[in-house]
């Protein structure tokens, strides 16, 4: 992992609106590249060479949280939609946070029905509940 390969995945992101795939180890690829250039900045006596170092991973942060944010707000959309097809490409943590979404959406829209539609003890409401299943 490098600075270039954080900007062409945050660029690859940027232009599409689905998923891009990810590397299965790509947590452990940025977490390892980050280390890395702490690591380097640490040891390296110059001040100049130790500035750019640190500049590079600042760098490397903001793309990262922008790779991670703009993901997130196109699982958030995903779930929000009311498809039941999954999107692809989503890491471990990415697929939970879209199965704990859609669910808390789906809670969320039949008890908006409810309150507009009517109480449970309508002879109805399990019709007007499955509006949206």
């Amino acid at each position: 992992m490098d600075i270039a390969r954080l900007w062409d995945i945050l660029e690859r992101e940027r232009r599409t609106a689905s998923l891009q795939e990810l590397p299965e180890n790509f947590c452990e690829e940025v977490r390892s590249y980050m280390k890395r250039l702490d690591e380097e900045i640490k040891s390296v006596d110059d001040s100049r060479k130790r500035e750019i170092l640190m500049d590079e991973r600042k760098n490397a942060r903001m793309k990262i949280e922008n790779i991670v944010r703009r993901r997130m707000g196109k699982i958030v959309k995903f779930a929000s939609s009311g498809s039941k097809i999954v999107p692809k490409g989503m890491l471990d943590d990415e697929r939970t946070a879209y199965e704990v979404i859609q669910k808390q959406v789906e809670e969320s829209i039949n008890r908006i029905l409810l309150s507009m539609l009517g109480t449970e003890d309508d002879e109805d409401c399990e019709e007007k509940l499955t509006l949206k299943k």
